[in-house]
């Protein structure tokens, strides 16, 4: 009667890899004689039994989970040891193979959630050193010259306006790296993808705010007031602005929020139509 239930999930133990097995299956309960019931009980605390084991070693990391997963294992072993009729014992039994079979999926689960979760954290910090070559080079470009003229051709976004925005967006990733912590396995995957945009979003929020400014959208004072690279300006605000940019998503979203305000109060009114009148 023994049967396998392959679903794709194992659970990694060692060396060796376990898929859901079940001593009897759900379809044999149903035509099972009745004096054969408490045989296919006696398998299935068997099975149960086995989970116990299981538990104890591959979620002795996750105390909460493990102790959570072993309740539902006791609590199906003490369904079974009710005393029903043959055709209530019947639906309890299929109940408990579900059971073990959602508790092995879980353990599966959580060995993959670990293993990504490891993998990610050298991944997190690979990338950040890949940033950091990124900017050092940038440094060496802009490096014996007056790196506040540089601009990049065609945009017109100086050198330092770039370079603050890619450094305030590698601080946003070390900050979420000390700060956040990933508690499913859909996040994982969500994760590197904004672990690999999060530079770029970056530039352009700060490529953003930089023209709002120098445009005179915005006026911080005398940084705002004449061309960037005279005596007269300030241009380590402009930086500022571009770090916070790359930096803060809440930042760059006020922004831009004041930013399309200022357009919608001058935008003209339209005249009212006749429907209207």
């Amino acid at each position: 009667m023994t049967g396998k239930q392959d679903d794709g999930m194992t659970i990694q133990m060692g060396n060796r890899s376990k898929s859901f097995h079940t001593p009897v299956l759900s379809r044999d309960l149903s035509r099972m004689q009745a004096d054969k019931l408490p045989v296919a009980a006696y398998e299935l605390h068997g099975l149960i039994a086995e989970y116990c084991g299981i538990l104890a070693e591959t979620l002795y990391i996750n105390p909460k989970l493990q102790k959570t997963l072993f309740t539902r294992l006791q609590a199906a072993r003490k369904a079974i040891d009710e005393p029903k009729d043959p055709a209530k014992q019947v639906v309890t039994l299929n109940e408990v193979i579900f059971e073990v079979h959602r508790i092995h999926a879980i353990i599966a689960k959580e060995q993959e959630f670990i293993n990504q979760s490891a993998r990610l954290r050298w991944i997190s910090p690979a990338l950040v050193l890949v940033y950091i070559v990124i900017i050092i080079g940038i440094i060496i470009r802009g490096w014996g010259s007056d790196a506040r003229l540089i601009e990049m051709p065609v945009i017109g976004i100086p050198l330092p306006v770039l370079l603050w925005s890619l450094i305030g967006s590698v601080a946003a990733i070390l900050y979420r790296f000390y700060t956040y912590r990933i508690r499913e396995l859909s996040q994982v995957s969500l994760e590197v993808t904004w672990l690999i945009a999060r530079p770029l979003t970056g530039i352009i929020m700060g490529m953003v705010s930089y023209i709002s400014i120098v445009a005179g959208l915005f006026v911080f004072g005398a940084a705002t007031q004449t061309t960037l690279g005279t005596p007269e300006t300030r241009p380590q605000l402009l930086w500022v602005v571009a770090f916070l940019a790359g930096f803060s998503d809440k930042f760059f979203e006020g922004f831009i929020r004041t930013l399309v305000s200022k357009f919608s109060d001058a935008a003209p009114e339209s005249p009212p139509s006749a429907d209207d009148a």
